[in-house]
């Protein structure tokens, strides 16, 4: 596997609208090897012309200590822009808390299993049916839900329960300190 460039690790399935990332036993070094990876695989993200499922091999992957926190703010700008949802494998429990860890500092929810099958069986369960018809949502929730999007705050659904709940009450706050801001702005004088 390691004679193997990037591209040819890259492969999309246009019936389930899937991209698979084959990382095994790929060395990520330093950030040229970040970028390549990234560049890569955001050409074919571009060329398919929508957001994607992602499902990432990272069985006998390395990555230097140096560039992994590059490499997590990578995969949550791919993320932010290219992936409908993403799922990553690898059979090491090692790297499976270390990229969990690294892309949690992030913000991004790793959904990493030990397996292929596990790893596809999330991505089948998070993605909607393509023969569904979905019901437009109320202008007002769109809306804010294009906020969170724009602002680069992950997806309840990204997330583990509880980290939803730390994030919606960390935000919650905020917004009753500027509410009660603003009540005191209108006292009459």
């Amino acid at each position: 596997m390691l004679g193997i460039g990037i591209a040819e690790r890259v492969s999309y399935d246009a019936e389930r609208n899937m991209l698979f990332l084959n990382l095994e036993g790929l060395h990520v070094r330093n950030r040229d090897d970040v970028d390549r990876v990234r560049r890569v695989v955001e050409e074919r993200c571009q060329t398919i012309g929508k957001k994607v499922a992602l499902v990432v091999n990272y069985d006998n992957f390395l990555i230097d200590a140096a560039v992994s926190d590059t490499y997590a703010a990578m995969v949550r700008y791919m993320e932010t822009h290219y992936y409908t949802t993403a799922s990553r494998y690898t059979t090491s429990a090692f790297l499976r808390l270390k990229l969990g860890e690294a892309l949690a500092r992030r913000r991004v929810a790793p959904h990493i299993f030990e397996t292929a099958d596990e790893a596809h069986a999330f991505v089948d369960a998070t993605e909607p049916p393509r023969t569904s018809r979905t019901m437009p949502l109320d202008p007002q929730v769109q809306a804010v839900l294009d906020k969170i999007r724009e602002a680069g705050n992950p997806e309840y659904w990204q997330m583990t329960p509880q980290q939803a709940r730390d994030w919606h009450n960390r935000k919650g706050r905020h917004s009753r300190r500027e509410a009660r801001a603003g009540l005191r702005d209108q006292r009459p004088v």
